[in-house]
């Protein structure tokens, strides 16, 4: 499997609905983690080495993820790693790095900066080295790419705050960070789904800015695996 993938929670594959859920973690103990992997294609249990093997014509891997969930980082870690022993290649994509810290990464993984600079001038998450450092070390020791894929930060602030038009006023190479606009935004179920989320979490959105910041996320991270794939089959 020498395409470029994501690592996934929930696994959708070119031949057909794989969607594998982690449905239950059973067990912490000490070092060791048991959990148990549903198949919703066969309504069966099983295992990281069968998931790992029928995703084996499959371009790209999502694993949706609660961020600061320790238990899904080290699934992530140990699936990651099996990939990577079954099928040799496979680019990770990483939606804490946004796009214009795609050099720091690149120059991190070829030895020029330490873990430090990469940390700081890479814009990490808070709980990077204890669930994220793990895969990019992997990466990293394997001769692995790590995309960069989210949009900076600033341009969807932008957008959440005075709309997405302001997307067009930016400069050229601002928008090399980003995928062609505009960005599509026209899912009612989407939109439906996310609004429904940030009033759970006592958001009330006051106009349909935030969605739209969404979008432009949800764009940049699907262009720039997109474009790694392309040059990378």
């Amino acid at each position: 499997m020498k395409r470029a993938a994501t690592i996934p929670f929930r696994l959708w594959a070119k031949q057909g609905l794989i969607g594998l859920f982690l449905l239950q973690i059973l067990m912490l103990q000490a070092q060791e983690i048991t959990y148990k992997i549903y198949s919703t294609a066969s309504q069966k249990e099983i295992s990281l080495e069968e998931l790992v093997a029928d995703v084996s014509e499959t371009d790209v891997l999502f694993f949706g993820e609660q961020h600061d969930d320790s238990l899904a980082h080290a699934l992530q870690d140990g699936l990651y790693k099996a990939l990577l022993e079954s099928y040799g290649t496979v680019t990770l994509s990483l939606e804490m790095f946004e796009t214009d810290c795609q050099i720091i990464v690149d120059e991190y993984l070829a030895g020029f900066i330490g873990k430090s600079k990469l940390k700081k001038d890479g814009r990490a998450w808070k709980n990077y080295q204890e669930d994220y450092s793990p895969l990019v070390e992997e990466a990293k020791e394997k001769g692995q790419s790590v995309i960069a894929a989210n949009a900076p930060r600033r341009y969807a602030s932008m957008v959440s705050g005075k709309g997405l038009g302001e997307l067009n006023k930016l400069s050229p190479a601002a928008k090399d960070y980003l995928p062609e606009l505009p960005i599509y935004t026209d899912d009612k179920g989407y939109y439906q789904r996310f609004k429904k989320s940030m009033e759970e979490v006592g958001h009330s959105m006051e106009n349909d800015n935030y969605f739209y910041a969404q979008c432009v996320w949800d764009a940049t991270m699907a262009n720039s695996i997109y474009s790694h794939w392309k040059k990378h089959k």
